[in-house]
């Protein structure tokens, strides 16, 4: 859901974003997720989910919240925008179809424009109209066109009077699947930026950004062929980022398993660095499916040639899931009674999850030192026997280091059972993906030091460690199959 800020001051800003934030966080069975506000784009977009009444509900207490807060007569932003709620997609999460969040969108856009008498359009999976399906087809001519578009035949509107509110504007909803909002920063002018954005976009260059009519000629010249953009699913802008000095190629990428991100980012490097210009950094608007992120580390670790995912970043991921399920039930009005628990529950599992980086270099380390103890010279009988010693040392090293990870993983298996008899219902499967990492993690130290362990030369050490790493795997066998049991027996 984005919202369009009016020309406040900051402080009355500050006010209208908490105040819309509070009015959709307060409705029962609504979750806030994300709250991102833009400067320069005078634009705020709100992430929620819920189930299919709660989420109509929470979007409606949103817009009349917006309706006190937003006056469109005063707003400027470099987003395209038509309306102060300016657009409200539904999107199936979790165990819902596109046919019920079409139905949310109806059910929401009827409501909207009986409640506030605005006018409102349905786009995407809402609509059968074609010319309506393009969210930025509807938006085309943006606020200030509107006063002429609402009186078209043609562009009446699907709730509400064909009138125009100067106040409001219009508000369009509809269903979609996912869409992944990305920036990327270049360190150039609006025009630069735009260009790169024509470029990319799927939709390419029309007539008039062929030729220069309306674009600065500056920049674009003469000559260009009309032809389609280089990323599928993907439509793209350039603006100008007053506050930090720099301008963005802003996305929206509808399908990120045709355009995964990292092509994005590849293709507008790919451009910046043509026209010599720098790219720093790229930013995440909203959330997005682990998935989108997940195809972009793939892709980064296969390019830079990197191996991951030892048993320490493994624990990360489980941490990491444990402390999400944390965030997610503290501060929810629905389990407000929880909170005094969670403040104790979710501090140590962030912490580990932070922790824990140090023994990605850790392992590294250990292993170096071995390896560097392998390359000793031999010449002599007390080179050997310095050799032996140091690979030794090595050897153990290499073994503390799993055998710590070991004993973090195992630390977290309270928390994570106190989550799974109380944490957000939810996020269950995500508890449960947490446990079964753990586990992994616990058995991926099992592993190593089972493999450095054969050399080890002093019995006494092998026997402890020995004895210590099968309790290890018995316990987090067990704790694993205890988290998994509460989850299984709780209902939604």
């Amino acid at each position: 859901m984005s919202y369009n800020g009016s020309e406040l001051s900051l402080d009355k800003a500050d006010i209208a974003v908490e105040g819309i934030a509070n009015a959709i966080a307060s409705t029962d069975g609504c979750n806030l997720l994300d709250v991102d506000p833009g400067v320069s784009t005078n634009r705020t977009v709100y992430t929620f989910v819920g189930p299919p009444e709660a989420v109509v509900l929470g979007a409606l207490n949103a817009a009349r919240a917006a309706y006190t807060y937003i006056d469109m007569r005063t707003h400027t932003g470099e987003h395209p925008r038509m309306g102060a709620m300016d657009v409200c997609p539904f999107i199936p999460v979790q165990n819902v179809t596109m046919e019920e969040c079409v139905m949310c969108a109806k059910e929401f856009g009827e409501k909207l424009a009986l409640d506030l008498d605005v006018p409102v359009y349905l786009y995407a999976e809402a609509t059968e109209i074609e010319s309506r399906k393009k969210l930025s087809s509807i938006r085309s001519g943006e606020y200030e066109g509107l006063p002429e578009k609402i009186l078209q035949d043609e562009w009446k509107p699907d709730f509400g009077p064909a009138e125009f509110n100067p106040r409001w504007g219009a508000t369009v909803t509809g269903a979609r699947n996912f869409l992944v909002a990305y920036n990327i920063n270049v360190l150039s002018t609006k025009e630069q930026a735009h260009r790169i954005a024509l470029n990319i976009r799927e939709q390419g260059r029309g007539e008039e950004q062929t030729y220069g009519t309306g674009v600065n000629n500056e920049y674009y010249g003469t000559g260009w062929n009309p032809v389609k953009g280089r990323c599928k699913s993907v439509q793209a802008i350039g603006w100008y980022l007053e506050e930090a000095n720099m301008a963005q190629v802003s996305t929206n990428i509808s399908d990120y398993n045709v355009t995964p991100i990292h092509k994005v980012y590849e293709e507008v490097c790919k451009d910046a660095e043509e026209l010599n210009l720098a790219i720093c950094g790229s930013q995440i608007v909203g959330l997005v499916p682990l998935e989108a992120l997940m195809q972009a580390a793939d892709y980064y670790m296969e390019k830079e040639n990197l191996f991951i995912l030892e048993e320490d970043q493994k624990l990360r991921l489980g941490s990491a899931l444990g402390a999400m399920v944390g965030f997610l039930t503290y501060g929810n009005k629905k389990f407000y009674e929880l909170d005094s628990r969670m403040r104790k529950i979710i501090p140590p599992l962030y912490k580990t999850m932070k922790d824990l980086i140090q023994f990605v270099d850790a392992d590294a380390a250990a292993f170096s030192e071995y390896m560097l103890a392998l390359k000793l010279p031999q010449d002599t009988e007390e080179d050997k026997t310095l050799r032996a010693v140091a690979m030794q040392e090595g050897l153990h090293t290499a073994i503390r280091v799993p055998l710590t990870v070991s004993r973090l993983a195992n630390s977290m298996w309270p928390y994570l059972k106190e989550l799974a008899e109380i944490g957000n219902i939810n996020c269950k499967s995500d508890l449960q993906v947490g446990a079964k990492t753990l586990e992994t993690a616990v058995w991926g130290t099992y592993y190593n030091i089972q493999t450095n362990l054969t050399d080890v030369q002093d019995d006494e050490v092998k026997s402890k460690v020995t004895e210590e790493i099968d309790a290890a795997i018995k316990l987090a066998g067990e704790s694993c199959a205890e988290v998994l049991k509460i989850c299984d027996q709780r209902k939604a």
